[in-house]
């Protein structure tokens, strides 16, 4: 019993190197062309994932179009009555300055259109000094940015720092502040301009020159 048992694991062994041989002689000897193989089959099922990917934004998108319509942005931001350093309160600064960009995103998130902003408030001259007002409203530039839509999945993004300058010389600038809007679909007005609020959030200041 012993014997027949050896002999047939002499066998299994035999057959093992053979499928191992074969293997060696197909991938190990010809080693660049296994390289070049499987780099080719790497491409080609990205590429293929991307097409398929591709097709089904692009029939997204042809579902969720409609009629080109004009729309103008209108941007303000709540500004708080913070005090990032002693005796420097932002709404009391001699001007506040916005630099930043609006985008228009289309249905398959690719920019298609934008403005920079670039403009300047005067808080002291805007805002009361004696207020127990903990938020203001303020305009991130005094002009609407013009936008054409023909989907109803298009967004809008708003990126922007702001920097405030004292009458003593000090200037603070703040973090940058990110606003993604929702779709299109939601921001269709009969006067064709929408107002856009950006609450302040995890906003902060750092001290650029004293």
């Amino acid at each position: 019993m012993f014997l027949v048992d050896l002999i047939r694991f002499k066998m299994k062994m035999k057959r093992y190197f053979s499928i191992f041989n074969c293997i060696k002689q197909f991938c190990l000897r010809p080693i660049k062309a296994c390289i070049i193989l499987s780099v080719l089959m790497f491409f080609m099922a990205g590429s293929s994932c991307e097409i398929f990917m591709d097709e089904e934004a692009n029939k997204k998108c042809e579902q969720s179009k409609w009629d080109p319509w004009d729309i103008k942005i209108h941007i303000k931001f709540y500004l708080t009555n913070s005090e990032p350093i002693p005796k420097h309160k932002i709404v009391e600064a001699l001007d506040l300055q916005f630099v930043g960009t609006i985008r228009n995103l289309d249905c398959r998130g690719y920019e298609e259109g934008y403005f920079d902003i670039d403009s300047t408030i005067f808080p002291s001259f805007l805002f009361p000094k004696l207020s127990y007002s903990y938020l203001f409203l303020a305009h991130v530039s005094p002009y609407d940015f013009p936008f054409k839509i023909s989907n109803f999945d298009e967004t809008f993004t708003i990126s922007f720092t702001m920097k405030a300058t004292f009458k003593d010389g000090v200037v603070l600038q703040s973090t940058q502040v990110y606003y993604h809007s929702g779709t299109a679909q939601w921001m269709w007005t009969e006067n064709h301009i929408r107002t856009i609020e950006i609450p302040e959030s995890n906003v902060y200041w750092s001290v650029v020159t004293k």
